[in-house]
């Protein structure tokens, strides 16, 4: 159900990449930036390095964004996934590095439940 398919971005990212997978594309795994939802369509595992991504060694919320040039990652419970594809609320299905060229600065941010 939609309900169930909230993602938790306390788990571990190995579990959150099989939940993606598993939802998608319908019902699709949800989260949010804000008050607009997200359907998560691919996500990947990164071996980035983690001072990229990282703030001066401050752990990092689980859920928070980074952008790195067309690049979107987010925290996991245990490391960071790189959103590959996504359907923003009211939008079609498009690649990460499109979204992110007519988006404000996500970098930071964090997502989470409505």
């Amino acid at each position: 159900s939609k309900e169930d398919a909230v993602v938790d971005w306390n788990q571990s990212t190995t579990s959150l990449v099989h939940f993606v997978r598993a939802f998608a594309p319908k019902p699709g795994a949800r989260t949010y930036l804000g008050d607009r939802q997200w359907i998560l369509l691919e996500v990947a595992k990164t071996d980035i390095t983690h001072t990229l991504l990282e703030d001066d060694g401050v752990q990092v919320q689980p859920g928070t964004l980074r952008v790195v040039g067309t690049r979107c990652w987010a925290r996991g419970g245990d490391g960071w996934l790189e959103l590959l594809e996504i359907k923003p609320q009211n939008s079609k299905a498009m690649r990460m590095d499109a979204f992110l060229r007519g988006q404000p600065p996500l970098n930071g941010l964090v997502l989470g439940s409505a």
